[in-house]
């Protein structure tokens, strides 16, 4: 056995000698491994290392590229091509940059940038009138440029609630509220300026019985101004009776004539009384004249209170009862516009006011007119908008439902219609829409067209009652 032993002992130190040993193979292989993973890892911080400066040197270029054409820009050339953007435009140039979104950048068009220049060919933008208008229901005014597409809004929480705009000038309104609040409003600095409450009760007492309504209001000039008169006026379906109120810069109460008797019959039409030359004239529904004096008698029980005798109306104007009226100054003149039923053609007339007759316009030259019932304006053209004179805008804009078929066109509520004198049509900018009449469009009711006022009154020109 024990030679057995030994043979068998030999054998097997025969095959281990021709076989590694198995216990020394893995830690030869963890050696090799060991060296293999740690060049490996040096080789993976070395990259990150690399991607690393890379990213930083990206990043530091991007930098100091934007740096170098973005901020190093005046902030008074950002402010001149912010004046010369609107809308859908002034979007597009906030996403340019970081830089330009911020104020440096404002977060609605110029509407609280105070204009580098009073140099009007030089802010396009400002050239001419913008059109707000007021939905109850998101209680937001929509803004509108006439040569532009599409609208802006200005949110303005807790003022616009039941407000009706009454009237604009120099770049304020003028809303009545709650049924005797009226107020001024500033919409482009948000700035607001209390009226003495109305006396609607004493207003109503006897007009009620007379069928008078709550009065056009129209005022002078802005109310910071010491010279601000602010008036209005109703009259009876009977054509016979007047009441005017007005109230003055710095007084505490309203005057009120009421049921004051016409000299001549004189039925109120839609257009806003208008200031010119130091008086107050009001147009009849059969294109008469009525003609307040402000600055006479309106202490002592006199009112300075005229239906004038001339101009006679023009012949055409009783055969559309139901058309709308407007009453603005052009170039120093009177203009009277009538726009017959469903917008079927439009007459311009200008007062001679020596013969006081109605002379027919044919044509606008240079001029565009720009009219509501609560207010109307006018506006010379100017560079670089020359050749766009002769035309004259309504708050009316294209149906939703003209969209499906001019929808290449940019047509669509978002188009306000003006009418050309010289085509007598109705057109677009930027649409091939014409037409002869406005069925099919949307009219505005509660707004107002406004001219730009960036201007920050002081706390002292915020109150009525100091002159």
């Amino acid at each position: 056995m024990a030679k057995a032993t030994a043979k068998e002992t030999r054998e097997e130190e025969v095959i281990n000698q021709d076989q590694p040993e198995a216990r020394s193979a893995p830690w030869y292989l963890l050696g090799v491994c060991k060296n293999a993973f740690f060049h490996l890892y040096q080789y993976i911080c070395q990259q990150k290392k690399i991607s690393s400066s890379i990213t930083h040197q990206r990043k530091t270029e991007e930098s100091s590229s934007s740096s170098n054409w973005s901020d190093d820009l005046p902030e008074e050339l950002l402010g001149f091509f912010r004046l010369c953007l609107f809308g859908q435009d002034y979007c597009t140039f906030r996403a340019v940059c970081r830089t330009w979104r911020s104020n440096k950048g404002n977060p609605f068009p110029i509407l609280h940038t105070t204009p580098p220049t009073t140099d009007q060919s030089l802010l396009p933008m400002t050239q001419f009138p913008w059109l707000l208008y007021l939905k109850e229901e998101d209680h937001v005014l929509n803004v509108f440029h006439p040569l532009c597409k599409g609208s802006t809004l200005i949110e303005i929480p807790g003022l616009l609630s039941d407000s009706r705009i009454c009237s604009s000038s120099n770049g304020w309104f003028l809303l009545w509220q709650y049924s005797r609040r009226l107020f001024f409003l500033n919409p482009f600095t948000k700035s607001v300026i209390e009226l003495p409450d109305f006396p609607r009760d004493q207003w109503d007492f006897v007009n009620h019985l007379l069928d008078m309504h709550l009065p056009a209001l129209s005022f002078t000039s802005p109310p910071t101004s010491s010279n601000c008169i602010v008036f209005g006026i109703s009259s009876s379906c009977s054509a016979d009776r007047v009441s005017i109120c007005i109230i003055r810069h710095g007084e505490p109460n309203w005057t009120i004539h009421k049921c004051l008797p016409n000299n001549l019959p004189f039925v109120l039409s839609n257009a806003n009384p208008v200031f010119h030359k130091g008086l107050v004239y009001c147009l009849g529904e059969g294109g008469n004249l009525g003609v307040f004096d402000p600055h006479k008698g309106t202490r002592d029980g006199e009112c300075n209170w005229t239906v004038l005798a001339k101009p006679l109306a023009p012949s055409f104007v009783s055969t559309i009862p139901d058309g709308n009226r407007s009453l603005v100054q052009c170039n120093g003149n009177l203009i009277s516009v009538f726009q017959d039923h469903m917008g079927k053609g439009v007459s311009v007339f200008s007062l001679d006011q020596q013969r006081m007759i109605w002379n027919q316009v044919q044509d606008l030259n240079d001029h565009m007119l720009f009219l509501t019932s609560q207010t109307s304006h006018s506006a010379k053209v100017v560079n670089p908008f020359n050749g766009m004179g002769d035309k004259i805008y309504f708050p009316i804009f294209l149906f939703s439902s003209c969209n499906s078929s001019s929808s290449n066109d940019g047509g669509g509520f978002n188009s306000c219609v003006f009418y050309s004198l010289c085509s007598e049509m109705y057109h677009t900018f930027g649409t091939s829409h014409s037409s002869r009449d406005i069925s099919r469009m949307k009219i505005q009711i509660n707004c107002a067209w406004i001219e730009p006022n960036f201007v920050i009154p002081s706390s002292k020109d915020l109150k009525w009652g100091l002159k």
